[in-house]
């Protein structure tokens, strides 16, 4: 029984034992929606990483989807900022996102991880959306403008 386990489990390994990791620069994300995708061979696992750079403060969300023979409780992804400190992560089915981020300009990178189940080719694909976050500067200019049109306003009342 215990030889039977074992043949098993050796066959299970040599069936995915390869693996798939590629690198991707996506320079810096423009506002608006920035899309990434990729594609895997046949019963191999992957870990594929894409470089990107944030120029401003910038809020971020995003998600990818297993397009293709990828096994969707093995799919994932995963941020990380400069010093690969994790910043979210998302995995266990075939659609994954994350929560807006607010994140400083700088160098990041993300990690898109899984498993292709079938002797076909797999594919995943995805989109980061980048919207611009006002500045401290800008919020103090919008509440001084603010309170520049309540003394205007009080002394039209007052005449």
């Amino acid at each position: 029984m215990k030889f039977k386990t074992a043949i098993a489990a050796l066959l299970a390994v040599i069936g995915f034992s390869t693996a798939h990791a590629a690198t991707t620069d996506l320079g810096t994300l423009s506002l608006g929606e920035n899309t990434f995708s990729g594609t895997v061979a046949g019963k191999e696992s992957f870990l594929d990483t894409f470089n990107f750079s944030l120029s401003n403060l910038s809020s971020i969300s995003g998600g990818a989807s297993a397009v293709l023979h990828i096994r969707a409780s093995d799919f994932g992804f995963s941020l990380f900022d400069s010093n690969n400190a994790l910043l979210a992560t998302s995995a266990g089915g075939s659609d994954q996102t994350i929560t807006p981020l607010s994140l400083s300009s700088g160098n990041y990178h993300f990690t898109v991880f899984g498993t292709d189940t079938s002797k076909k080719a797999g594919a995943y694909s995805g989109l980061f959306s980048v919207s611009a976050v006002p500045e401290p500067e800008s919020y103090a200019m919008f509440l001084a403008g603010l309170g520049l049109m309540g003394v205007i306003a009080k002394r039209r009342r007052n005449v």
